[in-house]
């Protein structure tokens, strides 16, 4: 059979994108040269078309590429693609019919890549074909002939230009794809049997065929040959991964199901609204990490909602594991929130705070219990004013901050908490309470609990301790130098030594049954409560700071405040045995309460 060699040109548009980098620059075209037109078996594989898009998202060929040619007839010939790979252009040649038919007149040349059996004209001169359901994933590029293409001339010149626009999502972190699926989230046709119109000159537009001849699908569905391995990928360099879809305008949104070589499977989706535009690239927002791509399941329908409105980046209306994952704040109000489940995928949470609000004097928060075993990295945990009755921090060894109080504990164990600075775990219900492993500990406050003893001999840092309203009968500071505040009021205390504590300024020691009190080494004190004990005798001359002392309900007989001369309120009222107050001349006090009745005021020089 003699050979027909004819002369034609090709060019194809490219993609519109600038780069695999997932922005959506306008593309220049892409031309090719010219074609030759050969006969030849038509055996010829047509799943080895393999046409891909470069690091700039140009269209490029590979040898071997197919395309189907209407050489001015309306029956569709295979050409084969023998220029270079790689190129943007080159020869075409034909593959001779064994059984050749020419078909009717047209007006004119038509292409459209890539060559299948079922590519046709209609009457009008539309492109019949499809947009594949089932599409193969490339390295930064469409799959092997999922990029369809057409073109129309009036001579030899091809201009081929682009059909569907690109959807394209991007996936970082460990483990491997063997497939995604795309589907929009209102039954939107993606795929299936087409009609393309196109004119001289002008944009490519397709048509969904509709009726019972035609196959539609309302899912895309891009198989990996070997399943995508994401081992290195990170968030700034993801793997991609390209949809052709024709345009269309995702009304809500769209979603995603990934899938593993195990079969596992994730769904991520967006609910707002979608525009892809033909020739246009369209990327998900954010890329996503693949290996943390489930959802959190939330125990509490307060909690999550409250996830969503600050964590929720990819607008899906769920909290993923990569979004769990990067969370390092949670601050959040109880009142009406009985469970923190799903806190658990929080994995690198630092600061938790969960607390109720205060209303009516009592703390209004709902959680009975909370589960931070999983959060390791917590170093700021507030969960006062709930309804905890038990708490394990055994595990939140990097634990700096607890503040747990006003709950309904019964116990606590902090000793592996060693680099705890503050302890705030008052108004609840210990009995007993281990801190010598706290070293660090320099604010500690365990007012209103049921302790009969407390061991601070090793919490040498100590720069506040609140231990009032307690059963403590004994207790020694005498290793906590570095002490400014001690309350230790209420308590049945029948001594105190506190002549090692230099650096106090408030002392409260009141409601205890002390006999006597020596604060002459406390010069720095200016806030001393010891009301309420069994006192006889009380010295301020050496604490010249005072400005508060409250010593009433005792058993004084006199009061030497002269050498107090910034004191601004004195309380020593229902000491029935004071009958002697001295004051400095010209000393005032601006809230003075005593026994007007017994004591009488004297002043000196």
């Amino acid at each position: 059979m003699r050979t027909v060699k004819i002369l034609m040109i090709l060019f194809i548009t490219g993609l519109l994108a600038a780069s695999c980098e997932l922005q959506e620059p306008v593309r220049p075209a892409v031309k090719y040269s010219h074609f030759y037109v050969e006969t030849e078996s038509p055996s010829q594989c047509e799943a080895e078309t393999k046409t891909f898009a470069d690091e700039n998202g140009m269209v490029l060929w590979v040898n071997g590429d197919l395309v189907s040619v209407f050489n001015r007839k309306s029956y569709a010939t295979k050409y084969r693609y023998d220029g270079g790979t790689g190129t943007t252009g080159g020869v075409l040649t034909e593959v001779p019919e064994s059984n050749p038919s020419t078909g009717t007149d047209v007006s004119h040349y038509y292409a459209v890549y890539p060559y299948e059996t079922y590519n046709g004209l209609d009457n009008s001169e539309n492109v019949i074909t499809k947009i594949r359901n089932v599409q193969t994933w490339d390295d930064c590029s469409f799959g092997p002939g999922d990029n369809l293409m057409v073109a129309v001339s009036d001579d030899n010149r091809f201009q081929f230009k682009n059909v569907g626009g690109y959807v394209v999502l991007r996936l970082y972190g460990e483990g491997s794809v063997s497939s995604i699926t795309l589907e929009g989230n209102n039954n939107e046709i993606l795929a299936g049997d087409v009609k393309v119109s196109t004119v001289l000159g002008g944009d490519p537009t397709v048509t969904m065929q509709k009726g019972s001849r035609y196959t539609t699908y309302k899912q895309v569905t891009l198989e990996c040959d070997d399943p995508v391995d994401l081992t290195g990928s990170t968030k700034d360099a993801p793997v991609e991964f390209w949809f052709v879809i024709p345009a269309t305008t995702f009304t809500q949104g769209l979603s995603f199901v990934v899938t593993d070589p195990e079969g596992r499977t994730f769904e991520k989706s967006t609910d707002k609204e979608i525009a892809v535009v033909r020739s246009h690239m369209k990327p998900l927002k954010t890329a996503v990490d693949f290996t943390a791509s489930e959802k959190v399941v939330f125990a509490d329908a307060n909690f999550k909602a409250y996830c969503v409105e600050n964590f929720d980046t990819d607008e899906d209306g769920e909290i993923s594991m990569s979004e769990a994952g990067v969370v390092e704040s949670i601050s959040v109000n109880t009142d009406s929130i009985s469970s923190l489940g799903g806190i658990e995928h929080f994995v690198n949470l630092k600061t938790l705070i969960c607390q109720g609000s205060l209303s009516n004097g009592s703390y209004q928060g709902q959680l009975a219990s909370l589960d931070v075993s999983q959060n390791t990295a917590l170093t700021y945990l507030a969960c006062y004013g709930n309804q905890l009755t038990s708490l394990d921090v055994s595990h939140n060894t990097a634990l700096r901050t607890l503040l747990c109080y006003e709950n309904q504990l019964t116990s606590l164990d902090v000793s592996q908490n060693t680099a705890l600075t503050r302890l705030d775990c008052y108004q609840n219900q210990l009995t007993s309470l281990d801190v010598s492993q706290n070293t660090a500990l320099r604010d500690f406050d365990c007012l209103r609990n049921q302790l009969t003893s407390l061991d601070v001999s090793h919490n040498t840092a100590l720069k506040t301790m609140l231990c009032g309203d307690n059963q403590l009968t004994s207790l020694d500071v005498s290793h906590n130098t570095a002490l400014t505040y001690l309350y230790c009021e209420y308590n049945q205390l029948t001594s105190l030594d506190v002549s090692h504590n230099t650096a106090l300024t408030k002392l409260n020691c009141g409601g205890n049954q002390l006999t006597s009190l020596d604060v002459s080494q406390n010069t720095a004190l200016t806030r001393l409560d010891c009301y309420q004990n069994q006192l006889t005798s009380l010295d301020v001359s050496q604490n010249t700071a005072l400005e508060y002392l409250y010593c009433y309900g005792n058993q004084l007989t006199n009061l030497d405040v002269s050498h107090n001369t910034v004191l601004t309120k004195l309380r020593c009222g229902s000491n029935p045995q004071l009958t002697e107050i001295w004051l400095k001349t010209g000393q005032t006090i601006q809230t003075f309460e005593y026994d007007t009745s017994v004591a009488t005021i004297k002043y000196k020089d």
